[in-house]
């Protein structure tokens, strides 16, 4: 079940302004740990890396306590169950605030690129979300037994994203963005051709559907980058790659620079077993 969330009720906090925030990489496996979090079932390591003002902004933001904007992608194999039950309840345990973040209606541009009928396209994002948001809603009540001076949210995107006044004006700068900043372009068609090119063997996408796919990641960005002013306090966004395409919208790459912004990156592992393949959700 979805938890709808009046993002009113995030708790406005104010600290000293850092700045920062783009095509994802894998978390190198050398990188050292600035934070390992225990959680049932495993650990969530967070990387000490420093080589991005977005990511220096982050590790400083951790002991401030900020708002954690906690992201988990619809369709992406990666975030299995017990995936998401380590990760929220490590964000639970190191953090007072967190709001889990699933993108659910955008999704939609996903499946219209990889060629899914119209008629099928909303019942598949729709499907695809609901099964993560109920992994995530579990997980969520699972961290509140653990930390229930834990402040645990679900962000519904279709209100608290889409139904907000000058939602519409946020896309299209984001468009805007991606129409004249050369590198910017570059750099959203190399991650969407990317993303739809590791979804389908049979051929590489057109051009025509990579444009169509990248309208989850202008709109996923047009959010990243009101954020900190629709929320009203600093921000850390964790995620499990070096997501550096949406670090530059963040930390002056693309943009002015954003204070009060920061990312982190972590790393999962899986007590007693193998870690899990992308894909697999183990029961």
């Amino acid at each position: 079940m979805q938890v709808t969330t009046d993002v009113s009720n995030i708790h406005p906090q104010t600290s000293p302004a850092c700045s920062g925030h783009v095509a994802a990489l894998p978390l190198p496996t050398t990188s050292p740990v600035f934070r390992r979090v225990e959680a049932s079932g495993g650990w969530l390591d967070i990387a000490e890396t420093r080589h991005r003002p977005a990511l220096r902004a982050g590790l400083d933001l951790i002991e401030k306590q900020p708002l954690v904007l906690l992201g988990f992608s619809p369709g992406s194999g990666y975030f299995s169950r017990r995936r998401v039950e380590v990760a929220i309840e490590a964000m639970a345990a190191l953090f007072e605030e967190v709001l889990v973040v699933v993108p659910d209606t955008i999704v939609e541009h996903t499946y219209r690129a990889l060629g899914y009928p119209e008629a099928q396209v909303v019942t598949k994002a729709r499907n695809t979300s609901r099964n993560l948001q109920n992994r995530c809603q579990r997980a969520i009540e699972l961290a509140r037994v653990r930390y229930p001076g834990t402040r645990l949210h679900m962000l519904d995107w279709a209100t608290d994203v889409e139904g907000q006044p000058g939602h519409d004006a946020d896309v299209e700068e984001m468009r805007s963005l991606f129409r004249t900043h050369p590198g910017f372009r570059a750099a959203v068609l190399d991650q969407g051709r990317k993303v739809l090119a590791a979804r389908r063997s049979d051929r590489p996408p057109t051009e025509a559907e990579v444009e169509e796919g990248v309208q989850y990641l202008l709109k996923e960005f047009a959010f990243v980058r009101r954020a900190r002013r629709q929320l009203g306090r600093d921000l850390v966004i964790p995620y499990y790659q070096d997501f550096t395409l949406a670090q530059g919208l963040c930390d002056g790459q693309f943009l002015p620079a954003e204070d009060g912004v920061g990312w982190l990156i972590y790393e999962i592992k899986i007590e007693g077993a193998a870690d899990p393949k992308d894909g697999q959700d183990e029961r």
